[in-house]
């Protein structure tokens, strides 16, 4: 487990958290782009798939 130091925009937590927030999320896609964004639709995040006990998880 990291500290909220540790943490960068690439690790899987703090980019969730930060595209979770429409406000940022428009901010940051606007300046990777170099374009406007007139709006934003937020989709789910991903979701972890459990293997089955028998199975094994790749």
């Amino acid at each position: 487990m990291k500290t909220v130091e540790e943490l960068t925009f690439t690790d899987d937590f703090m980019f969730g958290k930060v595209m979770k927030n429409e406000k940022i999320c428009k901010g940051v896609v606007e300046r990777l782009l170099h374009i406007k964004i007139d709006h934003l639709e937020l989709i789910t995040l991903q979701k972890d798939i459990s293997p089955y006990y028998e199975t094994r998880g790749v």
